[in-house]
């Protein structure tokens, strides 16, 4: 189509300019003997109207040239995204980071009731297994010590983490990214030595990546004071091809519910759960996000 419309544009503009100079060799006008009034010739009146016509037939030409290669684009847009889309499918999860960052006032309040967490490393402190490691003040030598639980130290390592370790990442109502329960810690934890974060890795199912774009992710957390809840939950892919773009900022809604206990019978338990919110993520080095033109919607 577009190859037409240039001929056809060509043509037009040949047609246009031989009948313009056709005046040169043609009478244009005609006078009346009687009134002295001039009218045009008929050979004026149909070069005006070839010329009408050749205008409107390459405007015509242009018109469907241009919807032809927007049309093209489309197809172009849809056949990125069916790409991009297997890809998506292909790609899966092999481990997430969950960063929690509280207020300076709950940090210095946790760190008051465990003082030991504090007390030890100089570059922060990590839990692999259970155990502690963290590297001296006064230490210069790269040695990293380590407290294990039968130790006098743990007590209080126990206590931090299981006063912050209570709570439930889940996507899109139910996919289960993170759990962290009492005495149940994940494999590697990172205490930050300034007060500023919480990372611990976690092995959620492996979900392809497609089920990240645009996901809901909701939290829960065992705690009934929003103040003691975390501010920030930062998500960090062990994959680089996966990347979260913004920090999950929760808005923390009171609730309860019951759960069986055979000595008991049913037991409320109050939490905090945040609001929905949609995740903003990007795949480096993957096929860029189709962006489909005009009424051209990208499918879910």
């Amino acid at each position: 189509m577009s190859d037409l419309a240039d001929y056809c544009k060509w043509i037009s503009l040949f047609v246009t300019a031989a009948l313009g100079t056709s005046g040169l060799f043609f009478r244009t006008y005609k006078e009346n003997p009687r009134t002295k009034r001039r009218s045009p010739t008929q050979a004026v009146w149909v070069v005006l109207i070839l010329m009408s016509f050749s205008f409107t037939a390459s405007v015509v030409l242009l018109v469907l040239g241009a919807r032809e290669t927007r049309k093209q684009l489309r197809d172009q847009q849809d056949q990125i995204f069916s790409l991009r889309k297997i890809a998506l499918t292909q790609w899966k999860i092999i481990g997430l980071v969950v960063a929690l960052g509280f207020t300076p006032e709950r940090w210095k309040s946790l760190l008051g009731r465990y003082p030991e967490v504090s007390s030890h490393p100089r570059d922060g402190l990590t839990i692999d297994d259970g155990v502690v490691g963290y590297t001296p003040y006064q230490d210069t030598r790269p040695l990293t010590y380590e407290i294990f639980p039968e130790d006098d130290d743990y007590k209080d390592f126990k206590g931090f983490m299981n006063e912050i370790c209570s709570f439930t990442i889940t996507m899109n109502e139910q996919s289960e990214l993170a759990r962290c329960e009492t005495d149940k810690w994940p494999a590697h934890v990172e205490i930050g030595s300034d007060g500023s974060e919480v990372k611990m890795r976690f092995k959620p199912p492996e979900l392809p990546f497609l089920d990240f774009d645009q996901a809901n992710v909701r939290v829960e957390i065992e705690t009934e004071n929003a103040q003691d809840a975390p501010v920030s939950i930062k998500l960090e892919s062990l994959d680089p091809h996966l990347s979260f773009e913004k920090p999950i900022i929760p808005q923390w809604t009171k609730k309860s519910r019951e759960i069986g206990d055979e000595q008991r019978g049913p037991v409320t338990i109050n939490y905090l759960e945040s609001k929905p919110q949609i995740l903003e993520v990007d795949f480096p080095g993957l096929l860029p996000k189709a962006r489909p033109l005009g009424a051209v919607t990208e499918p879910r």
